[in-house]
């Protein structure tokens, strides 16, 4: 006897949706990508430089750099600045864009609190006191792409999925997804090739905060 293997349909996976009108977005999809049904995807929230700005004037002439935006980062400008001057060792107040303290940065020491992460490296010219970097934190485009676990411009975050197939390997294309509230099989979802278990299990909370609940076969 002969079988078929059937492709997976948007039935296959979801289940039940609260309602069409509001559980589903048109979402452009980034160039570069060819992505089935079913597709995990992040969406882009923000954009945050590599590589902090310096304020004219610094004594000091180290760098801060590595700069990742966290889950929790907001919109706007972060500020560092040097309070007590040290060899190879100033600490720096760090300032969320509401003007909120964080918790303090060490140069030579990873910074990796839930808003952001750098590090503060040395230079030829030790840091002085008042000495100070911004960091700016851009809206994003909204688009969106495979999710990227590794990314840090909120691709990361599982956001939804794909209703049906899109290639945007040419330009980028316009797709619908499942953002909230519905019932789906999630065994049936399609992830990226490099995903980690536990980065699989990271994202199906993240859906099951949007309402995207998983039935495992019920």
């Amino acid at each position: 006897m002969a079988f078929i293997n059937e492709p997976t349909r948007l039935p296959d996976i979801l289940r039940r949706e609260l309602d069409p009108g509001f559980c589903r977005e048109e979402v452009i999809v980034l160039q570069g990508q060819s992505l089935p049904l079913g597709a995990v995807i992040g969406r882009r929230l923000y954009a945050c430089p590599e590589v902090a700005t310096p304020k004219a004037g610094n004594v000091g002439n180290g760098t801060v750099e590595l700069v990742t935006a966290g889950p929790s980062v907001l919109i706007g400008q972060y500020r560092l600045v040097c309070t007590q001057a040290e060899a190879n060792g100033g600490v720096f107040q760090v300032f969320d864009p509401g003007g909120n303290r964080m918790a303090d940065a060490v140069e030579g020491a990873e910074y990796d609190q839930p808003q952001l992460g750098f590090i503060i490296n040395d230079g030829s010219v030790d840091f002085a006191v008042g000495d100070e970097f911004s960091i700016i934190v851009a809206e994003g485009d909204g688009r969106v792409r495979a999710l990227a676990p590794d990314a840090a411009d909120g691709t990361q975050v599982a956001y939804g999925f794909l209703t049906a197939a899109c290639d945007a390997t040419g330009a980028a294309c316009r797709a619908v997804a499942i953002k909230r509230d519905a019932f789906i099989l999630s065994a049936h979802l399609v992830w990226p090739a490099d995903i980690t278990a536990p980065e699989k299990t990271l994202a199906l909370k993240q859906l099951a905060a949007r309402g995207i609940l998983d039935q495992k076969g019920v």
